[in-house]
Order: structure tokens, then C-alpha cells, then sequence
């Protein structure tokens, strides 16, 4: 019930909330909170309220091994992978199974050179590559790539800078130069 409607069933019996002990500001709040207190003393006693737990039946859990995962292609992170055996092929660049976008996705290797452009302003030099992906790309002096990055650009050619792993498992870097390579018809 709200305040009003109090107000007028009081009226209607004749009495005044005042009469009873609550102020006409509180309402039937003070009641609510009463009732409150009660029913906190009453599940307060001892015996009164509780329910009996019953222990719940704890199951061994399983212990994981300490052995090498297995998942196939995955390895411990904390041992170091074996060395390459010398005399074998190490393979010429670490290929990952995704490569980056763009720029940064190119490997060395597979680039092919179309053509180099001088830039009006500054004078320097941009080359044209396409990558295997059939994209051509602007690369300017010191861009990086997958595996290596632009050391010079030239008229007729590109300088690259490739980093490779040896049969060592050592990180080297080799310099490669990609030609600029005739169009049919021209340079006869």
C-alpha cells in the first residue's frame, strides 16, 4: 500500500497513524524492518534454519604427465630444439605457416623485379616488385621484409640484404641483387 492509501484507511477508521507509535514519515517501513529483525533472530538460533551438509565425495583428479605435449607439431617451449645435423640442407629462410600482410610478408627469394621509378621531389629511387602472391609492391631503400630488407636501389637493379639460417642453426645474412630483366622485344 502505498502512503496515501494508509493515510485514507486511517482516516476512514477514525485514528491517526500518530496514535499507533510510527510517525507519519516512515510509513509502514518501520513494520517491514521489524519483521526483518524477527525473522534474522529466528534463523539465528542454533538448530533453527540449518540445513545438514553432507560431506560431497571428492574424486581423485587426474595428474598431468610432465612428458612432451601431444599435439602433433607443437613442442616444450623450455627445451632447446636439437641442432642441425651438418652435411644435411637447412632450409633457406624460416617460412612461417601465415606470412605477415604486405610489405613485411615477402621473402626474399621470391621476389621479382619490374621496374624502378625516380621520384620528382626527392630524387630517390622506388622499385617494383611482385611477390609470389601476384601483388606488385613499392619498396624504397631500407624497407623490411620477411626476411631480409633493402640495402640500395639502382637503375637497373635492386640490392637486398636476405638473413638466413646455416647449417649451424647460426643466423647469417647474404647479399642478393635482383635484376631488372628485359621485356620481350627490348635489348636485341
Amino acid at each position: 500500500m502505498t502512503s496515501s492509501a494508509v493515510d485514507f484507511a486511517c482516516q476512514r477508521e477514525g485514528t491517526k497513524r500518530e496514535r499507533r507509535g510510527v510517525p507519519r514519515s516512515q510509513g509502514w517501513r518501520g513494520v517491514g524492518s521489524a519483521v526483518g529483525l524477527g525473522l534474522m533472530f529466528l534463523l539465528a538460533l542454533p538448530g533453527r534454519g540449518e540445513t545438514q551438509r553432507r560431506p560431497v565425495p571428492t574424486q581423485a583428479k587426474p595428474v598431468r604427465e610432465a612428458t612432451a605435449p601431444k599435439e602433433v607439431g607443437r613442442r616444450d617451449p623450455f627445451k632447446l630444439p636439437p641442432r642441425p645435423v651438418p652435411g644435411h640442407a637447412a632450409p633457406q629462410a624460416p617460412v612461417a605457416k601465415t606470412l605477415p600482410p604486405g610489405r613485411r610478408g615477402l621473402l626474399v627469394g621470391d621476389l621479382k623485379l619490374n621496374g624502378v621509378v625516380r621520384e620528382e621531389n626527392s630524387q630517390s629511387m622506388i622499385a617494383l616488385v611482385t611477390g609470389n602472391n601476384k601483388l606488385t609492391y613499392f619498396l624504397r631503400e631500407n624497407d623490411t621484409l620477411y626476411d631480409g630488407r633493402v640495402v640500395r636501389i639502382m637503375p637497373d637493379s635492386i640490392e637486398l640484404k636476405q638473413n638466413y639460417l646455416d647449417p649451424d642453426g647460426e643466423v647469417r645474412s647474404r647479399e642478393v641483387i635482383k635484376r631488372l630483366t628485359p621485356a620481350g622485344g627490348e635489348g636485341q
